[in-house]
């Protein structure tokens, strides 16, 4: 665990986090998926960190909001780890970097590449780089649910990065030829603490936009219903899985 027993940013009581916690970047989704939990209440709003916890089908899950990038990102998923939780997932947005993938799709994201230096090598001494890998069984479960609602995704690598302003054409071909099919912000960085702070972690992942091919950037509420329905498979997901 942390050296830091109790959390500096998110303000919550023992036992206000539950055991299951969905994060996200963009505070709006948060108070989406808050009505899809029975009786939520807010535990944190310190920061703009806000944290929703009620319940899904009888069991405790807390919605959290992460911010943009590893190094806001991290102080969440570290604190959240604080405060009980034993499964941490990200339902964020993510760039195809693939023409398969279209708007609306989801990417389970297997594993996450990221860039050394910045916030990783706060964490590992020296050239150390470690494997960043969603929890395998929560993938399946998680897949196994998607597949049951008839949801188009795939499963695969991806790539995150705190450089969002790039040449998207570069970028595209730069990392599709090492094997990732999304980028995003934060999915690096939730897999390697769960590997440091011992919990589960898996990325689920709503294709936003294309580098690759012009789809525009459709706004929060034209991507709503994507974001409530996915939303509540994932939520149905983690309340069905044993912790």
């Amino acid at each position: 665990m942390s050296y830091f027993r109790k959390p500096l940013h998110i303000l919550a009581k023992p036992g206000d986090v539950a055991e299951r916690v969905v994060t996200v970047g963009d505070p709006k989704r948060a108070h989406l998926l808050k009505d899809l939990l029975s009786a939520p209440r807010l535990v944190n709003e310190n920061r703009g960190f806000y944290v929703y916890t009620g319940e899904y089908s009888g069991v405790p899950i807390s919605i959290a909001v992460h911010g943009v990038g590893a190094a806001s990102a991290h102080i969440v998923f570290e604190e959240l780890r604080m405060l009980g939780a034993k499964i941490i997932t990200r339902f964020g947005t993510t760039g195809a970097l693939i023409v398969q993938l279209n708007v609306g799709d989801i990417v389970l994201a297997t594993d996450a590449s990221y860039y050394s230096g910045g916030i990783y090598s706060q964490y590992f001494p020296g050239n150390i780089s470690l494997s960043a890998a969603a929890d395998y069984a929560l993938l399946k479960h998680v897949e196994e649910r998607f597949a049951k609602r008839g949801v188009r995704y795939y499963v695969g690598s991806v790539v995150s990065a705190d450089r969002f302003y790039v040449d998207p054409f570069a970028f595209a071909r730069e990392w599709t030829s090492l094997g990732a099919i999304s980028v995003e912000m934060e999915t690096a960085v939730l897999y390697v603490l769960s590997k440091i702070r011992g919990f589960r972690a898996l990325s689920v992942l709503l294709v936003s936009n294309s580098l690759v091919k012009e789809t525009g950037y459709p706004t929060a509420e034209e991507l709503k219903k994507y974001t409530m329905d996915y939303g509540d498979i994932l939520l149905e997901a983690l309340a069905s899985f044993r912790v």
